[in-house]
């Protein structure tokens, strides 16, 4: 049985499939090794003091087993922008994979892998977001000639396997810029804060 390419898809991967994923192996930064699922490119956060090339990873594709290890994990670390580290509670694997990356000492390669959950979260954590806001808002995603869908224009991460919301928008899961899936612009803060507001019934 042939397996799609993740970065073929129109549509958010289904539970239970298996796909070929972006994956690394024995990249993490803590000490934890084994393989991996990315979300592409690998990149470096100067904005947040990050200079490290490396990758984020995709949570839909994290085995069962390194799951329980990320929900029995309690504390982690992560940088102030200043050189040092602060410790923070770990409250769901979720957040603890906002501040996790895998160094990029290696290309990552396309291999065989379930998806285990539904979704993708913000992986911003850093307060970059507001000025993400401000240089993109407004400007018009290209289009990812593999699968026909959105390239978030922040660092290039594909959109296309990106589930969109009730109201039409997609999150980046690299930094959490929200665009527009019908017509690829990325949303200005007031923009994106409207809509909440509609969805929340306040407007």
């Amino acid at each position: 049985m042939n397996l799609r390419r993740l970065d073929e898809l129109r549509s958010p991967p289904v539970v239970g499939r298996r796909y070929l994923v972006p994956a690394v192996l024995h990249g993490m930064i803590v000490n934890i090794y084994g393989v991996w699922p990315v979300l592409l490119p690998a990149h470096a956060d100067h904005e947040i003091g990050q200079p490290l090339r490396h990758y984020h990873v995709d949570p839909r594709f994290v085995s069962a087993m390194f799951w329980r290890w990320l929900e029995d994990l309690k504390t982690y670390t992560v940088p102030d922008g200043n050189g040092s580290v602060r410790e923070c509670v770990a409250k769901s694997p979720y957040e603890l994979l906002r501040h996790i990356v895998i160094e990029a000492k290696t290309v990552a390669t396309l291999m065989p892998m379930k998806c285990e959950r539904e979704g993708l979260q913000s992986l911003d954590g850093f307060g970059m977001l507001a000025k993400l806001w401000q240089i993109y808002g407004g400007r018009r995603c290209a289009v990812d000639k593999r699968s026909g869908g959105w390239i978030c224009p922040h660092k290039g991460v594909s959109l296309s396997s990106v589930k969109p919301s009730e109201c039409g928008l997609l999150t980046c899961p690299g930094h959490g810029l929200v665009i527009s899936a019908h017509t690829g612009v990325v949303l200005s803060l007031a923009d994106h804060d409207h809509c909440a507001r509609t969805i929340d019934g306040i407007d």
